[in-house]
């Protein structure tokens, strides 16, 4: 795993070693995304407390602190990402332990037909991090424990297809191919006049 930071409940010390960390980013967890709510609360209920003499400001502590512990029993993982391949919203797959890369499974011709399709931008920032999360808590693979810098070594192999629907988006492919149903190969002919061309003066045929 590429250092990803447990919860604070999980390990209590994650909150001051990373201390910094107390705005939540979209590239963030849940679990990293709720440590940040806490420590910001700390800081703030802190800050206040000493501008305004008044200590009750500090239960904002503990009150924040038990609902975040709440909250990450209840969404463990983002459960919807937005995305499509058209660009439009709509709920997307999400990375799980038993299929990191949201592929088409052999079972899932079963088990899940009407299956959403994954996000057509893996890279994008909280889509990676949940897709990282997911791969590191595979079982049945050999990890690489010395994954300092977050390379993955282990998960160079695996990809998402480009399908990942059932049936195949054909018709979305075809549109995105050309949407106007309009050949380009005259036209860029007539920008770059080549040997053999349909376009190209008689003197070059």
């Amino acid at each position: 795993m590429s250092g990803r930071e447990q919860f604070w409940l999980t390990d209590p010390a994650n909150l001051f070693k990373r201390w910094s960390r107390f705005v939540p980013t979209n590239d963030m967890t849940v679990p990293e995304a709720l440590n940040a709510v806490v420590r910001f609360t700390i800081y703030s209920a802190l800050l206040i407390s000493l501008i305004t003499q008044k200590s009750w400001y500090l239960l904002l502590i503990p009150t924040v602190m038990v609902v975040s512990a709440i909250l990450v029993r209840l969404y463990p993982e983002t459960q919807i990402l937005k995305e499509t391949f058209g660009g439009q919203g709509g709920a997307a797959a999400t990375p799980k332990a038993s299929n990191p890369f949201m592929n088409v499974l052999f079972t899932d011709y079963v088990d899940g037909p009407d299956r959403s399709a994954a996000p057509s931008n893996i890279n994008q920032g909280q889509v990676k991090a949940s897709i990282d999360e997911a791969f590191s808590k595979t079982s049945d693979l050999y990890m690489d424990t010395s994954d300092k810098y977050g390379l993955m070594q282990s998960a160079r192999q695996w990809v998402t297809q480009a399908s990942t629907t059932i049936p195949n988006d054909l018709e979305g492919y075809q549109k995105f191919l050309n949407q106007d149903n309009v050949s380009r190969k005259e036209l860029s002919e007539s920008y770059v006049v080549a040997k053999g061309s349909t376009n190209s003066p008689k003197g070059l045929l």
